[in-house]
């Protein structure tokens, strides 16, 4: 089915800890709840479910919040020690396990871009980039794509769209080579 890489990038391209920078509003916000009913599950490298679940599992009585707690999450993984917040670990090859899930129609949706979409790039599993500019400089931290291998992914832009902060929602449609 689908494979939706969706994440939050400053001006200067960093990615990492966009709770601390991203101008997140309520029009942003609406829009993000929204667009979760497109998605079956979160696809989530390790890192990533342990920062998210740390802040959002304890957190209730905020629709996007609480839409985001009840989905369940697939965690790609090579320890399924601890994991709860509604998840369950892709351990072993995890080409070939999201592959499954996609063949199983299975839509996923994965917050951010991490060392997980090296094997999500050679293995075509991404059908779609969505990055969510926010019209900040943040200086330093993670950028996008570091540490990832592009190697044969190209990008074609499909649709855009503008919130009333000043945030841009840009749509890539992937191909590779």
């Amino acid at each position: 089915m689908t494979l939706v890489v969706s994440t939050l990038v400053s001006l200067d391209g960093v990615v990492e800890s966009p709770w601390q920078w991203a101008m997140f509003d309520d029009a942003a916000r609406q829009h993000s709840l929204d667009e979760l009913a497109s998605y079956d599950a979160f696809l989530l490298g390790r890192r990533a479910y342990d920062d998210l679940s740390r802040s959002w599992a304890p957190l209730s009585g905020d629709p996007y919040i609480d839409a985001i707690n009840a989905m369940p999450k697939w965690i790609v993984t090579h320890r399924a020690d601890d994991l709860g917040w509604n998840s369950r670990a892709l351990t072993g090859d995890p080409i070939s396990s999201i592959a499954a899930l996609k063949e199983a129609s299975v839509r996923l949706i994965k917050y951010g871009v991490s060392d997980v979409d090296t094997d999500l790039i050679r293995g075509r599993l991404v059908d779609r980039y969505d990055f969510i500019y926010s019209p900040t400089a943040v200086g330093a931290g993670r950028r996008l794509f570091e540490n990832v291998d592009t190697t044969g992914l190209s990008l074609s832009l499909t649709d855009s769209l503008r919130f009333p902060n000043g945030a841009v929602k840009l749509h890539y449609e992937t191909a590779y080579a």
